[in-house]
């Protein structure tokens, strides 16, 4: 270690997963092309100021010794110098970073669309400990290796992952990642594209982040032994209702979902979407075919056992006696399905809650 400080530098900093870019007036915007070099510790930065002047630069950066502190060694590059070093196998990352005094903040793009850092560096080790950004902060991640540019880099090229919901622990990430690795393609791939799509959601009722709405509906699917189109529908079952535009600017959102997910995930989706001003809620239930009637009762369930979250007291009772009437209807319905004991207990929750 001696002898490469010696060509380097110590660099302190510690990172923080943000909510959003916060509203504070930048001294500068840059916009930023990272490529790391495969198999290797280089990073190929290019960095375009806003009044279109370049720097380029090729950094070395060893293993951090603790959280937050590493080693950097930089050189700056001609022009003609860095276009040679293109050809290098790389992953990329591209970001617009905002500076302000100390702090920096990172916006990144492409396959990371939603995910924002935000970064200080302090040689003074006591001080860095205690600073904290006054932004809207979702937690701190300078020890979490998921959140280094390298490990970002990896992460850029597939669809965008649960990470950059930003609710899940280092160790909640990695067992998320061993999960959806040992998916099959059509539910990983819903999963990735229901984070996609909600990733600025948050629950009508509660305000809580929506993505974990979707994933605990499918969860109960799968536990009841719902196939790969009933669980990857579970994960989309509200993007026809709630993220059509977004799917399709132009129109025709469920071609588009059949396009990505399949004829039989789009029937499902369909199915299970209420379209507005249409008949009664428990009329539409009814009307459901059975194997989206599975991933009705799964999200029926998954709401019914949130409702004492609800913050409006008229909204809760009318939630509560909503859900009330459509599970007296499921109630026969259920007798011997898997769902049975779980749907029960959202039952026996509802009608404790009317009689509180």
């Amino acid at each position: 270690m001696t002898d490469q400080l010696k060509y380097g530098r110590i660099e302190r900093e510690r990172r923080w997963l943000l909510r959003e870019l916060p509203s504070v007036e930048w001294d500068r915007s840059v916009a930023c092309v990272d490529r790391y070099v495969t198999g290797t510790r280089l990073r190929l930065r290019q960095m375009t100021e806003a009044d279109g002047s370049v720097v380029y630069k090729l950094a070395r950066k060893l293993p951090p010794q603790s959280p937050g502190v590493g080693v950097m060694g930089n050189l700056y590059l001609a022009a003609n110098e860095h276009q040679l070093l293109l050809d290098l196998p790389a992953a990329v990352v591209q970001k617009q970073m905002y500076f302000t005094g100390d702090w920096r903040v990172d916006v990144y793009g492409g396959a990371l669309d939603g995910l924002i850092t935000a970064e200080i560096e302090c040689d003074d080790a006591a001080r860095l400990a205690e600073l904290e950004p006054s932004f809207s902060v979702v937690r701190d991640v300078t020890a979490d290796p998921n959140f280094s540019g390298a490990a970002l880099a990896k992460r850029a090229a597939p669809p965008l992952e649960a990470l950059t919901n930003g609710w899940l622990s280092a160790v909640e990430f990695t067992e998320t990642r061993q999960a959806l690795a040992e998916l099959p393609d059509t539910v990983e791939h819903a999963a990735a594209w229901m984070v996609t799509l909600h990733r600025h959601q948050a629950e009508r009722h509660d305000g809580r982040p929506y993505l974990s709405h979707p994933a605990e509906v499918a969860m109960r699917v799968a536990q009841w032994g719902g196939d790969d189109a009933q669980i990857a529908a579970a994960l989309l079952h509200d993007a026809l209702e709630d993220q059509a535009e977004r799917m399709a600017p132009e129109g025709d959102a469920a071609g588009v979902l059949q396009a990505y997910m399949g004829p039989e995930v789009r029937r499902l989706v369909q199915a299970l979407t209420h379209p507005s001003g249409a008949k009664g809620y428990l009329a539409y239930i009814q009307s459901l075919p059975p194997r989206a009637l599975e991933i009705k009762v799964a999200d029926l369930s998954t709401n019914a056992l949130r409702v004492d979250h609800v913050t409006d007291d008229a909204r809760r009772d009318y939630l509560t006696r909503k859900y009330a009437s459509t599970m007296c209807w499921l109630v026969g319905r259920m007798d011997g399905h898997p769902a049975q004991p779980s749907f029960q207990a959202a039952v026996d929750h509802t009608f404790g809650a009317i009689t509180r």
